[in-house]
């Protein structure tokens, strides 16, 4: 929260929000992304902490690789790998959705313009043409 521009929030005071009004309108949609961020890392984390708890009889997916690993049963072992796997990037994926939709409206990324003559990367704005006359460096001044 404290991460919130301090411009921004003097500007939430200036167009009179009380305290609590800048903390739920200004820094909380400002600071959801990385709160979000920071809960995703903690639930993956979580998912392996969990398929490594199968070790000491806890169950969970986790029980699958440790019962394959102790009977040779490989196939096994595989499967409940990639359950986990899969879980893991589900929650990935689901995290990352709501982070992006947690940005607030003008910190999202607009849709992506390409151009065709350059093979579909982004196109560069045209260059600004400046007359050398223009510029107050170049103009010689008369005695």
């Amino acid at each position: 929260m404290r991460g919130t521009d301090p411009d921004v929030r003097d500007a939430a005071r200036g167009i009179g929000l009380t305290h609590p009004q800048t903390l739920l309108r200004v820094c909380v949609p400002a600071a959801a992304p990385t709160l979000l961020a920071g809960v995703r890392t903690a639930s993956v984390q979580v998912i392996a902490t969990a398929t490594v708890a199968a070790y000491v009889g806890l169950g969970g997916l986790g029980r699958y690789v440790i019962d394959g690993l102790a009977t040779r049963n490989y196939p096994t072992t595989v499967g409940g790998a990639l359950l986990v796997v899969l879980l893991a990037v589900a929650v990935q994926l689901l995290f990352a959705l709501l982070i992006r939709l947690a940005a607030p409206p003008g910190a999202r990324p607009g849709p992506r313009t390409r151009s065709r003559r350059t093979g579909g990367a982004p196109t560069d704005p045209a260059p600004v043409k400046t007359d050398p006359a223009d510029s107050p460096a170049l103009v010689k001044e008369t005695p």
